[in-house]
């Protein structure tokens, strides 16, 4: 479930005049590299559209007073239940095929709202009033984790019970609430609005609570409005009150690409779609926009994840490789003392040529992962018009700070025809060419 903010009609109305027409204003496109699908729109009923979530191929989502759902399928939607008159829908989400949501009841300081849930009636029911509830997140377990503002004293996290809307505070954090979400390790990040910067804190410290500011882990250098993680952990933000959603790398703490324009809301990444709220003033209107790579940005994107899968078990056979040195290094001293105990010399040495035998499969893995590498890179090249690649077309000029690594298949030190020989014969055995 992706995390959830909203503002109310008049609220938003009155950001939007602070904060100028050039970002909120903003009509709504896909980035380069994506497309967009409108799936509903509130034109002519002057209500807002807030909360979102996705469950079983349906986006629920609250419009005024009522709750809806989208059917993906076919795009028919239908009220599941209605809330009372209120100050704008903050959030929707579903726990078990129930459906829960939170509203404002006045426009007013300090901002009160309600949370509860759909019975199966369709009516309301409420369990719990709290001052300026903001968004909420959902961890691995089905827990739920909400940002509110009491008495607007300053923004805090807390655990929220399902069944019966009773919190326990998790952490205090101060300032404008800011999105929250939880990565797949159950990290939880927030979006913090003083500094403008997002905390990563960890699923320890949120089980065990007690948390402020200033234990959270700054993990990338943006005032964001809304995040999210897709199902590799890749990290999403509204920026400039909505006017850009990005994809965003937390390793090396940037940005990876923009993916929509406009004045962008709460948004749920699934699978390759995102889904997302829009608000568009010029036709005083929110719509829901299904927001999709296009076939090219899918094939990239794809590439560079077989390219990192392919580094990351290079890496773990260098790994391997530099162990089984150690362990043939630790036989060799072995052999020349004299703590060989009940082993003969000879165990000793059939020992050392299993470890070689292994080491030199390894190697083998490892010059094969380094072509494939290459590859790969050579097409995204190709793919991205990337100017000035010297890696050659083909199987010709490998770089050779991977691969000739990788080509002392036997481990002497030496790269000589000894290595391809093995190499060769691995090669015929494996594919069953005759000689």
């Amino acid at each position: 479930m992706a995390s959830k903010r909203v503002m109310s009609l008049v609220f938003a109305i009155a950001v939007f005049v602070m904060a100028g027409t050039a970002n909120v204003m903003a009509t709504f496109s896909p980035a380069p590299g994506y497309t967009a699908t409108e799936l509903y729109s509130s034109a002519g009923t002057y209500t807002t559209i807030g909360g979102l979530d996705i469950d079983a191929g349906k986006l629920y989502f609250g419009q005024y007073t009522d709750i809806k759902s989208l059917d993906l399928s076919d795009n028919s939607t239908q009220t599941v239940g209605t809330v009372p008159a209120n100050a704008g829908n903050c959030l929707v989400a579903r726990n078990s095929g129930t459906t829960y949501t939170s509203y404002g009841t006045s426009y007013s300081f300090p901002y009160p709202y309600k949370m509860g849930y759909i019975d199966a009636n369709g009516d309301y029911v409420n369990q719990l009033d709290e001052d300026g509830i903001y968004d909420c997140a959902v961890n691995s377990s089905g827990e739920c984790y909400i940002v509110a503002n009491p008495d607007a004293l300053g923004s805090k996290i807390f655990k929220y019970n399902w069944s019966d809307g009773s919190t326990t505070e998790i952490a205090d954090i101060g300032g404008y609430s800011g999105g929250v979400a939880f990565d797949s390790l159950d990290n939880l990040y927030y979006a913090e609005q003083t500094n403008g910067e997002i905390l990563m804190f960890t699923a320890g410290e949120v089980a065990a609570g007690g948390l402020t500011v200033d234990d959270g882990i700054p993990v990338l250098d943006i005032t964001a409005g809304y995040i999210g993680f897709d199902a590799d952990d890749n990290f999403y933000a509204t920026t400039d009150w909505g006017a850009t959603l990005a994809r965003y790398n937390l390793d090396s703490q940037s940005k990876v690409e923009d993916i929509a324009y406009g004045g962008i809301g709460q948004f749920i990444v699934d699978g390759d779609n995102i889904y997302a709220i829009d608000t568009d003033w010029y036709a005083y209107a929110n719509t829901i926009q299904q927001i999709k790579p296009t076939s090219l940005t899918l094939a990239v994107r794809n590439i560079e994840k077989a390219i990192a899968s392919k580094m990351e078990a290079r890496e773990a056979i260098g790994t391997a490789l530099a162990k089984e040195r150690a362990a043939r290094e630790a036989l060799n001293t072995l052999l020349q003392s004299s703590e060989l105990g009940d082993l003969e010399p000879a165990d000793i040495y059939k020992a050392k040529r299993k470890i070689r035998l292994a080491m030199m499969r390894e190697r083998i893995a490892k010059y094969t992962l380094s072509r494939s590498v290459h590859n790969l890179e050579y097409s995204l090249a190709i793919l991205t018009g990337l100017e000035g690649w010297s890696g050659g077309e083909g199987n010709e000029g490998v770089d050779n700070s991977y691969e000739l690594k990788s080509a002392d298949i036997n481990c002497d030190g030496v790269i000589d025809s000894m290595d391809f020989a093995i190499l060769a014969r691995h090669w015929l055995e494996t594919y069953e060419i005759e000689e």
